[in-house]
């Protein structure tokens, strides 16, 4: 870990325990949620986390806690066969940064591809007038022609460290012909006093001659 000025701190670590550690070090928010620092393909076991505050469940006889919303920022790229992570054999470079001063969450990782390199580059932020909105620009970069799949989506198998705390899924589509065709939703309740909850997503691709997209998420109870 260290410090490049002021205002950033940045972390290359790839280890289970730098994982977890970056995750509260690198975290975002806007006092109406927050999104633990983890990169984008993390599973339940890295601890991905969209708290709402005020939202609180008690399973069993354990110590009521905050609820983990699921994780509405999963994207997972696979190059070939290979599911290409911050941690997998194939990665060249990693590192994860937050800037203090303006509240954005970067990330860039790079892979070595059976001929070439690909970088993903990523930004994101908790919006501070939208509380409920979370937002992410995703970007890759490859120095050589490639064939790649980019699974995006709603993770609802996240963890909770005394949970589980969220049941009753249910897909929410957009209307058929809505111009919302490229909005996921996830609707929940809370398991001990059946508060429903709705995470949605929603993404934008490049229109020509570009690699980036930015996605959008909304969190409510």
């Amino acid at each position: 870990m260290y410090v490049l000025n002021d205002w950033d701190i940045s972390d290359g670590g790839q280890t289970a325990e730098d994982v977890l550690q970056n995750g509260n070090r690198l975290l975002t928010g806007n006092g109406y949620l927050g999104r633990r620092g983890v990169v984008d393909e993390a599973e339940a076991a890295d601890m991905p986390a969209t708290i709402l505050a005020g939202l609180y469940d008690c399973h069993g006889d354990k110590w009521r806690e905050p609820v983990n919303a699921p994780d509405p920022l999963y994207v997972l790229i696979t190059a070939g066969d290979q599911a290409l992570r911050a941690d997998s054999g194939y990665t060249h470079h990693h590192e994860q940064a937050l800037n203090f001063r303006y509240g954005i969450y970067t990330r860039t990782t790079t892979w070595r591809l059976s001929a070439g390199k690909l970088t993903a580059k990523v930004e994101r932020f908790a919006h501070m007038e939208d509380v409920h909105l979370l937002c992410m620009r995703y970007t890759l970069c490859a120095d050589t022609p490639c064939r790649l799949v980019i699974k995006h989506g709603i993770n609802s198998t996240v963890k909770d460290l005394n949970g589980p705390h969220l049941g009753n899924f249910m897909v929410v589509k957009p209307a058929q012909n809505s111009v919302e065709q490229n909005v996921l939703g996830l609707s929940c309740t809370t398991l001990e006093q059946k508060i429903p909850l709705g995470v949605f997503s929603a993404f934008v691709l490049p229109l020509s001659g570009n690699s980036n997209a930015v996605m959008q998420t909304q969190t409510s109870k």
